[in-house]
């Protein structure tokens, strides 16, 4: 299975609202290649501006990053959720902007 996956941006500095950021949502150690949705704090999917790279280690097992682009909403939540299609579960990480 995969590691319980972990939301990051780049800057060191506090998430406001009206910033453009990159935020980046990663997991390890999983096969096979996972299903990564990104979601508002409503459940809605965020489907643009998002790149996904799956990477397999010498043992087969995958590395999973994706980065979704956004310009942040006041009183938001970014949800990462990632499905593995063979077992079915599934973990999340969120990030929330106040």
């Amino acid at each position: 299975p995969f590691s319980k996956p972990l939301v990051t941006w780049g800057s060191e500095s506090n998430l406001k609202p009206g910033d453009a950021v990159a935020l980046t949502c990663v997991a390890y150690g999983g096969y096979p290649e996972a299903e990564v949705l990104w979601q508002d704090g409503a459940g809605r999917n965020l489907t643009e501006n998002v790149t996904i790279s799956q990477v397999a280690n010498e043992e087969g097992l995958f590395s999973v990053k994706s980065i979704l682009t956004v310009i942040l909403e006041p009183n938001s939540t970014y949800n990462c959720r990632l499905t593995n299609p063979l077992l079915g579960e599934e973990g999340q990480a969120s990030v929330t902007i106040t």
